[in-house]
């Protein structure tokens, strides 16, 4: 007597077969509308920063665009630690005036 095709009965030795894998994808929604309305202020940072003097710019860009610690940033540029850190407030100093003027020309002008 053949089994094959059978359903197993109680006692019997034969196992089920697997479960098929469950699908781990799932279901991605697409992306908000881009707001463009919030560009100009972006635009107006990225030119600010493109503006600082090449050292400022330099500490800037490694310490809040690569997120980079001030020991990491003082380490790669192969300076004293509290250097960094003194030339980074100077940097944002420089950064936060030019942000300013450009505000106030906006809101002025």
């Amino acid at each position: 007597m053949s089994t094959s095709g059978a359903t197993p009965t109680a006692g019997s030795t034969s196992a089920a077969p697997p479960a098929p894998p469950r699908s781990r994808t799932r279901r991605v929604e697409p992306p908000p509308r881009l707001d463009t309305s919030r560009w100009s202020g972006h635009v107006t940072v990225q030119a600010a920063v493109r503006d600082l003097a090449a050292a400022h710019r330099e500490l800037i860009m490694l310490v809040h665009w690569d997120g980079l610690t001030l020991a990491e940033a003082a380490e790669l540029l192969g300076l004293n630690p509290s250097a960094v850190r003194s030339r980074c407030s100077a940097a944002r100093a420089a950064l936060r005036a030019a942000l300013l003027d450009t505000t106030e020309v906006a809101t002025t002008g």
